[in-house]
């Protein structure tokens, strides 16, 4: 009994800080990062300001939650239990499943969260959920010597992947989201693998 009830308890609280996370979301994407309020979150999500406190530390945190909620939402999905058997089809299918999830959230937000203001992209401090899934596949690649190690790290060649993506993630930015974000990044990173794979 005891622990149905520390289940519902957990389970209330997740509920609880993934509808502060959509509020904010939407908050933001209305409003604006730097005129999105925490009272304004509280009022969209139906809460008190005790009750964000106490998921999110500030305004930030939230936006640092982005890549557990991206993860959350990949390990649920079809994709990720797609195993390809191919490393470098795993991470290319991944960071395509990452496109459509961003294109989906939309421009606005992006704009938000891919900017230099934010913390949680600095990947020499932050080693976010993003950057954790796409060094598995890449890890089993240097394992199984698909990647030439004398051109690159594990850690080297995450962060390059990571660049790239957001790189064109910003232009599509810049273009008003006017092109199909998942096209382009899969070509980029596609080239990209191929000048790093063993031959």
């Amino acid at each position: 009994m005891a622990e149905a009830t520390k289940e519902t308890r957990r389970e209330q609280a997740q509920s609880t800080q993934k509808k502060i996370f959509n509020a904010a979301l939407r908050v933001m994407q209305e409003r604006g990062y730097e005129k999105t309020t925490i009272r304004e979150i509280c009022k969209q999500a139906n809460t008190s300001l005790g009750s964000f406190y106490t998921y999110f530390k500030s305004k930030d945190a939230v936006l640092q939650a982005f890549y557990d909620e991206a993860v959350t939402t990949y390990t649920a999905s079809p994709q990720s239990a797609n195993n390809l058997q191919d490393t470098q089809a795993n991470i290319l299918d991944f960071y395509d499943w990452y496109a459509d999830y961003v294109t989906t959230i939309g421009v606005d937000f992006c704009r938000i969260f891919f900017s230099p203001s934010n913390r949680a992209l600095d990947t020499d401090k932050v080693y976010n959920q993003i950057m954790q899934t796409t060094l598995k596949f890449i890890t089993q690649g240097f394992q199984e010597q698909v990647f030439d190690k004398n051109q690159t790290t594990p850690r080297g060649l995450n962060k390059d992947i990571c660049i790239v993506f957001k790189g064109a993630l910003l232009d599509w930015c810049a273009e008003n989201g006017n092109y199909n974000l998942k096209q382009y990044t899969h070509h980029l990173l596609t080239t990209y693998l191929k000048a790093v794979t063993l031959k």
